[in-house]
């Protein structure tokens, strides 16, 4: 639940969560990437290089 306030905030402003691997973000997850939602899957490549 930690993340929930910081996700809301992320996705109204157009940005993207995920996990590690790019798998849809749910409130229980551990681990999480997140950004604009422009650079997500650039930088999901890089993350798993």
């Amino acid at each position: 639940w930690d993340f929930a306030a910081g996700s809301l905030i992320i996705t109204e402003a157009g940005g993207r969560i995920t996990d590690a691997q790019g798998k849809r973000y749910n409130l229980m997850m551990k681990n999480i990437a997140a950004s604009n939602g422009k650079i997500h899957k650039h930088m999901m490549k890089i993350l798993n290089e």
